[in-house]
């Protein structure tokens, strides 16, 4: 079995509730393809390297699978 690593930002002024939903879109994207989560991490709010679409932090998300 392959395993594979996923970080993806968010916006930083996301509600909790909007966040936690597209966390679940994308282990519900992951599943449908039979892919299985071993590991979830959140890692918070962080300053990016440079700005990505004007934003200068982003809400950082680890998935293991």
């Amino acid at each position: 079995m392959n395993k594979y690593e996923l970080i993806f930002i968010l916006r930083a002024e996301l509600p909790e509730t909007e966040m936690s939903a597209r966390v679940e879109r994308v282990k519900t994207i992951l599943s449908t393809h039979d892919g299985e989560i071993t590991q979830e991490n959140h890692w918070g709010v962080r300053r990016l390297a440079y700005e990505i679409q004007y934003e200068s932090r982003g809400n950082y998300m680890f998935l293991k699978f």
